[in-house]
């Protein structure tokens, strides 16, 4: 929750009347929308006025609240930001979806009683200039160095991406953290994939150091054939160990992502050279034979690459523990 600071009467009764006549302009039949803009406009500055009286606004109509200056690099536009961040109302509250916190905060999620062991809760990956976050996001990163902590106050016009229309219909208040500034979003991956090897497997690596395969148990008989059938156990999970995924009963249950409603049986799939899955996944299971089990991790232009899947973030490299239950071979139409 957020605490602000109160300052002396007078300008906290000429703040209320800002805020009761933006209100009441609000309340109004249907206006213009710069009408409307205004109204917001007012409404926003009048809630700084009592929270924030030092603050100025931007040309854009933001405001910035540093909180703790950084020391490290600035973002520029093409480059990737890894942030924590946490998105309140004008009141404090945390905006919330049907289920989760607008927060990556699991301390958070808890107060709220939203906390779910199936949610990623690391670091954001957002995008500078990839039309993909908030103009007024945007906006305040291009305002902050690593390790910084500000918080900005944004109003709805802000809350465009890219060339689309604005996406929120109030101001929203965001705290962000901005942990590291990526320019090379590839070379990033491929070095979390190289210290991840050398920290655990050492196996040698392909495909351009974005694909890496450690076998823990050898199979026996023949690689798959196509139109063979593979049958398969996994675990999905990312570098830092969060599992997303798993058809192992006993597996979801000791990660606590168990779904009662989730058929937790093996993977059945038929060896085509179009066969749904995602390349990474593809080439390990075509590199095992049956009772075999192996540990495979890649780079995402092997997974979900820029647009990501469910809990699982755009340029995101994938880990996966695969037991190959049996391969059933194609029957002959000879």
């Amino acid at each position: 929750m957020m605490k602000y600071n109160r300052k002396n009467n007078a300008r906290h009764a000429a703040c209320v009347a800002a805020l009761a006549l933006a209100a009441a302009l609000t309340g109004c039949a249907v206006q213009a929308d710069e009408n409307a803009d205004e109204n917001e406009r007012l409404w926003l500055e009048a809630h700084v006025g009592i929270h924030y009286p030092n603050a100025q606004a931007k040309a854009s109509g933001l405001y910035f609240i540093e909180i703790q200056p950084g020391a490290g690099t600035q973002p520029q536009s093409q480059d990737y930001v890894y942030v924590n961040y946490t998105a309140y109302d004008l009141s404090g509250n945390v905006l919330t979806g049907s289920s989760t916190a607008n927060s990556n905060s699991d301390s958070i999620a808890r107060q709220l009683g939203l906390f779910a062991d199936s949610i990623y809760y690391g670091p954001r990956l957002w995008s500078i200039g990839h039309s993909s976050i908030y103009a007024g996001i945007e906006e305040a990163l291009a305002n902050m160095r690593v390790g910084g902590k500000a918080r900005i106050l944004m109003p709805s016009w802000l809350s465009t991406v890219g060339s689309s229309d604005r996406q929120l219909t109030t101001p929203t208040v965001f705290d962000i953290e901005l942990l590291e500034v990526v320019s090379d979003i590839t070379a990033y991956e491929k070095n979390a994939l190289l210290t991840y090897n050398q920290n655990h497997y050492n196996v040698p690596s392909e495909d351009d150091d974005t694909w890496y395969f450690a076998e823990l148990t050898p199979g026996t008989g023949e690689v798959a054939a196509l139109n063979d059938t593979f049958h398969v156990r996994y675990v999905g999970y990312l570098l830092d160990g969060f599992v997303f995924d798993t058809n192992i009963a006993d597996s979801a249950s000791y990660h606590r992502i168990y779904n009662s409603s989730k058929t937790y049986a093996t993977m059945t799939t038929v060896y085509t050279e179009e066969m749904g899955l995602v390349d990474g996944f593809k080439k390990a299971l075509e590199k095992m034979k049956a009772g075999g089990e192996a540990v495979v991790f890649f780079s995402s232009a092997l997974g979900y690459a820029e647009t990501g899947s469910g809990q699982i973030q755009p340029y995101t490299p994938l880990c996966f523990y695969i037991r190959m239950e049996r391969i059933g071979l194609a029957v002959s139409t000879d």
